[in-house]
Protein backbone atom coordinates (compact mmCIF):
# COMPACT_ATOMS: atom_id res chain seq x y z
CA UNK A 1 0.00 0.00 0.00
CA UNK A 2 1.32 3.60 -1.29
CA UNK A 3 2.50 5.87 1.75
CA UNK A 4 1.17 8.84 0.33
CA UNK A 5 -2.33 7.52 -1.23
CA UNK A 6 -4.06 10.14 -0.96
CA UNK A 7 -1.67 12.05 -3.17
CA UNK A 8 -1.36 9.69 -5.81
CA UNK A 9 -4.98 10.29 -6.59
CA UNK A 10 -5.02 14.21 -6.82
CA UNK A 11 -1.79 15.02 -8.45
CA UNK A 12 -0.46 18.19 -7.42
CA UNK A 13 -0.48 20.82 -10.80
CA UNK A 14 3.46 21.52 -11.47
CA UNK A 15 2.69 25.43 -10.78
CA UNK A 16 -0.10 27.50 -9.17
CA UNK A 17 -0.59 31.19 -9.81
CA UNK A 18 -1.81 33.33 -6.64
CA UNK A 19 -2.34 37.35 -6.15
CA UNK A 20 0.41 39.04 -4.11
CA UNK A 21 0.62 42.41 -3.35
CA UNK A 22 2.22 44.45 -6.00
CA UNK A 23 5.28 45.32 -3.41
CA UNK A 24 5.62 41.46 -2.75
CA UNK A 25 6.43 40.27 -6.21
CA UNK A 26 10.40 40.64 -6.40
CA UNK A 27 10.85 38.86 -3.37
CA UNK A 28 8.06 36.10 -4.23
CA UNK A 29 9.69 35.77 -7.18
CA UNK A 30 13.24 35.46 -6.03
CA UNK A 31 12.09 32.70 -3.64
CA UNK A 32 10.03 31.08 -6.56
CA UNK A 33 13.69 30.69 -7.87
CA UNK A 34 15.49 29.72 -5.27
CA UNK A 35 13.07 27.10 -4.37
CA UNK A 36 13.00 25.67 -7.81
CA UNK A 37 16.73 25.42 -7.89
CA UNK A 38 16.07 23.40 -4.44
CA UNK A 39 18.05 25.97 -2.97
CA UNK A 40 15.86 25.22 0.66
CA UNK A 41 18.36 27.15 3.53
CA UNK A 42 18.20 30.02 1.20
CA UNK A 43 14.75 30.19 0.75
CA UNK A 44 14.55 29.77 4.64
CA UNK A 45 16.73 32.81 4.85
CA UNK A 46 14.37 35.05 2.62
CA UNK A 47 11.46 33.52 4.09
CA UNK A 48 12.14 34.54 7.38
CA UNK A 49 13.70 38.20 6.11
CA UNK A 50 10.33 38.47 4.54
CA UNK A 51 8.45 37.70 7.54
CA UNK A 52 10.66 39.78 9.90
CA UNK A 53 10.19 42.69 7.60
CA UNK A 54 6.32 42.73 7.75
CA UNK A 55 5.85 42.45 11.17
CA UNK A 56 8.49 45.45 11.38
CA UNK A 57 6.48 47.69 9.12
CA UNK A 58 3.30 46.29 11.40
CA UNK A 59 4.97 47.55 14.30
CA UNK A 60 5.79 50.81 13.04
CA UNK A 61 1.94 51.26 11.48
CA UNK A 62 0.71 50.24 14.78
CA UNK A 63 2.57 52.64 16.90
CA UNK A 64 2.40 55.48 14.53
CA UNK A 65 -1.49 54.63 14.57
CA UNK A 66 -1.01 54.70 18.75
CA UNK A 67 0.45 57.92 18.55
CA UNK A 68 -1.44 59.70 15.87
CA UNK A 69 -4.97 58.54 18.80
CA UNK A 70 -3.07 59.88 21.87
CA UNK A 71 -2.05 63.12 19.83
CA UNK A 72 -5.75 63.82 19.62
CA UNK A 73 -6.59 63.19 23.15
Amino acid sequence: MPVNSSRAAKPTPPSEMIRVPTVLIPIVRHLSKLHSRGHTIAWLQGLEELIAQFVFSMVVAATTMLKTNQGGS
